[in-house]
């Protein structure tokens, strides 16, 4: 009887591990809170599995309603501990990248496992959130997390290859992304003082009226003659700002580098 209770109860055990396995994906997109169509959602599980093949680094992005609901405090400690059960035997690399979004209080996170911290820390995280916390803050939660694996992907690519310098990667990537502003600036200010030079050459041509310093001035004597004047209101225009409310905590957009627990690693967590 007891060797029976004892089957039975590895059978449950065993059981658990499958749900908790099936729960926590080694790798692509677990939309529990449901802000993306099936087809994004193919779509970022493809991207994530190239950028797995392009450099060796699982990529897991979750969305829940309040991540206070699986008994963490902090939203980081969610996401490390998503990535450390993505280390223990589920996940095919050592490189994990984990990207939390719990929008009951508009938090986020991103966790590293220790060789991925190791490359990105600094200044190229902090450039990674500058490029796709804007899409997350307007709702556009595909373009938010394509750019957070393709720019994670693309500059653990370029440590691989020895090619990867904080500094430059920044300044290049600043540079890159500035290209088409610039050239829209550019063509804006030129097109500005060629329109200006066009309106000072005909303004020249004008010799039938100068500039007078009464508005009666521009008017020929006796070719008016007023008999009445009144002023009528036609239209109003209101418009009503609401007064901000203190709600007890920071809304500023943006996120802080922690380092992680006793499993490594770090990443940046924040409001959006």
């Amino acid at each position: 009887m007891k060797k029976i209770l004892s089957i039975i109860f590895v059978i449950i055990i065993l059981s658990g591990a499958v749900c908790l396995a099936d729960e926590f994906t080694p790798r692509g997109v677990m939309d529990v809170y449901g802000v993306l169509t099936d087809s994004e959602r193919d779509r970022l599980n493809s991207l994530v599995d190239d950028a797995y093949r392009q450099c060796g680094t699982d990529f897991l992005i979750v969305t829940v309603n309040d991540f206070t609901e699986y008994g963490y405090y902090e939203i980081k400690d969610f996401a490390e501990a998503l990535a450390f059960e993505e280390t223990t035997g589920h996940a095919d690399s050592d490189r994990v990248c984990v990207f939390a979004v719990s929008f009951a209080e508009r938090d986020f996170a991103t966790y590293n496992s220790q060789p991925v911290y190791d490359i990105v820390a600094g200044s190229v995280e902090e450039y990674i959130e500058e490029d796709f916390l804007p899409y997350l803050s307007n709702g556009d939660y595909y373009e938010c997390f394509s750019t957070y694996v393709n720019e994670y992907s693309k500059a653990i690519s370029l440590y691989d290859s020895g090619e990867l310098n904080k500094d430059d990667y920044v300044h290049k990537n600043t540079v890159s992304n500035f290209g088409w502003l610039g050239a829209i600036l550019g063509a804006a200010v030129l097109g500005f003082f060629v329109s200006l030079i066009v309106v000072n050459k005909a303004e020249s041509q004008l010799k039938s009226v100068r500039y007078q310093d009464q508005a009666l001035s521009y008017v020929t004597p006796g070719s008016l003659n007023v008999t009445d004047g009144r002023e009528t209101f036609l239209y109003s225009a209101v418009s009503r700002t609401a007064r901000p409310r203190d709600t007890g905590s920071s809304s500023r957009s943006g996120g802080s580098s922690y380092s992680g627990g006793s499993h490594g690693g770090g990443g940046r967590s924040g409001k959006f």
